[in-house]
C-alpha cells in the first residue's frame, strides 16, 4: 500500500468526492491473489495484482456512478491484510516491479499518466515542453513517464 494526499484529506473532511463512514482507508495496493471465486476467469491463486483506484471504472471518462466506487472513500480500501475485490477491480502487476513500486501506480501513477497522455488532454508529442512543479508522487511520476520527452523541466 502507498499513501497519497487523498488519504490525508479524507479524514479531514476535505475530499470533494464520495466518502462513507467507517470505510477502511487506502486507494493503492498490490498483492497476491490468495483465492478466487468459481466465476473468476482473469486471475488465479498466486497471480500478482494491483488495485484499480475506482473499482467500477473500466475505461473512458469517469461518470457519477463510477466516481462513487473509489477505494478508501466509498468502498473499503487497501489498508488491510486481506481484501475481496471484483476481478475487474484488479490488473496484473507489471513484471519487474516490486510490490512497493507497483502499489504506487493506482493513484499517483495514473494521475500523472492521465495528465500527460489521458483522455481529457491533448497527448504529448516529441518536442512538447512540460513544466512539472513539486516533489510529490504525481510530479515524480510525471517526470518518470515523461522521460522520453527530452524537453521536460522540473521546478521546485
Amino acid at each position: 500500500m502507498s499513501l497519497n494526499y487523498r488519504d490525508l484529506i479524507i479524514p479531514k473532511g476535505k475530499y470533494p468526492f464520495g466518502v462513507a463512514d467507517s470505510v477502511i482507508p487506502g486507494s493503492d495496493g498490490a498483492g497476491v491473489v490468495v483465492e478466487v471465486g468459481e466465476q473468476v476467469t482473469r486471475f488465479q491463486p498466486g497471480d500478482k495484482v494491483v488495485t484499480l483506484f475506482n473499482q467500477g471504472h473500466l475505461g473512458g471518462s469517469l461518470d457519477q456512478k463510477t466516481i462513487q466506487t473509489g477505494l478508501g472513500g466509498v468502498v473499503h480500501g487497501t489498508l488491510r491484510e486481506y481484501g475481496s475485490f471484483n476481478e475487474n477491480g484488479l490488473v496484473a502487476m507489471p513484471e519487474g516491479l516490486s510490490f512497493i513500486e507497483a502499489a504506487t501506480l493506482s493513484c499517483a501513477g495514473l494521475t500523472a499518466w492521465n495528465a500527460l497522455y489521458g483522455l481529457e488532454t491533448k497527448a504529448l508529442k516529441a518536442g512538447d515542453w512540460v513544466l512539472t512543479q513539486g516533489t510529490g508522487g504525481v510530479s515524480i511520476f510525471a517526470l518518470q513517464v515523461g522521460i522520453p520527452w527530452r524537453n521536460s523541466c522540473l521546478a521546485v
